[in-house]
């Protein structure tokens, strides 16, 4: 139950395109959301602001299946117009999880224009446990660009529309796969990766390594579905993908 604080008046002011909100605030326990300021016209600026706000409240407000969880820290401020609107904001997550894989914390900036996004992002598992996330996704991933190439050919992206991210880790508890594939269970082993993305929506390419050492795993949906032994490296070079050894073992070896 989310309620305003005592002694604490709100108000929303809406007309000719623009919206103004003045001391918008909401409490839960020690969980607070509020947002302050206007949006619409230029030079407007609306300023949000989430406290120790839990992800699994959230999702299950939004018909997850407790897939997240973690207390969210956050400050973003929107400016810009409808037609071009602008957000820089900074989040913290800690002791957060994401369906059975769990980390210590997830934190970073992201910074929106009309040109695209700029992320700097580090999730640590442990603190010598951690994967980061660097670089500028132009806005054409998310709106192509009428006209744009779509065959498969070569695209050169536009000046200033190239993607740039670069992804690192140290050596990560490969049980993060479980996350995002949640036939697999029993995961353990490590993945390291070093890649880096460049190119356009319909022509991305990817250089760098990712390297799996001593992995395993099972398959929910088999009876006998245990594997071991999964040691390789996988090498990413612009439009190749190159597997130098794979190997994985079952019961059976």
């Amino acid at each position: 139950e989310w309620r305003t604080p005592p002694g604490v008046e709100s108000a929303i002011r809406y007309g000719s395109n623009r919206i103004e909100v003045d001391r918008l605030q909401f409490v839960n326990g020690n969980q607070q959301i509020s947002a302050d300021g206007a949006f619409g016209a230029a030079g407007d600026r609306l300023q949000v602001e989430l406290r120790a706000v839990d992800l699994a409240t959230v999702d299950q407000l939004a018909l997850g299946t407790q897939r997240f969880g973690g207390s969210l820290n956050a400050t973003a401020t929107l400016g810009g117009t409808r037609e071009a609107p602008e957000v820089a904001g900074e989040f913290a997550i800690s002791n957060g999880s994401f369906r059975q894989f769990q980390y210590q914390a997830l934190a970073g900036t992201a910074q929106y224009t009309a040109d695209g996004l700029r992320l700097d992002a580090r999730l640590n598992q442990t603190p010598q446990a951690w994967i980061a996330a660097k670089g500028f996704v132009p806005s054409t991933f998310f709106r192509p660009a009428a006209g744009e190439v779509t065959t498969g050919a070569h695209v050169a992206p536009a000046p200033g529309q190239s993607l740039d991210v670069h992804i690192t880790s140290s050596a990560l508890d490969l049980a993060i796969a479980q996350g995002f594939v949640p036939q697999l269970s029993r995961v353990s082993g490590t993945l390291q990766a070093d890649v880096r993305a460049v190119g356009t929506p319909h022509d991305p390419h990817l250089t760098g390594n990712i390297d799996i050492r001593n992995g395993a795993f099972a398959v929910s949906d088999l009876t006998k579905g245990s594997y071991t032994g999964l040691d390789t490296r996988i090498s990413l070079d612009t439009d190749r993908v190159v597997i130098e050894k794979f190997r994985v073992l079952d019961e059976h070896k």
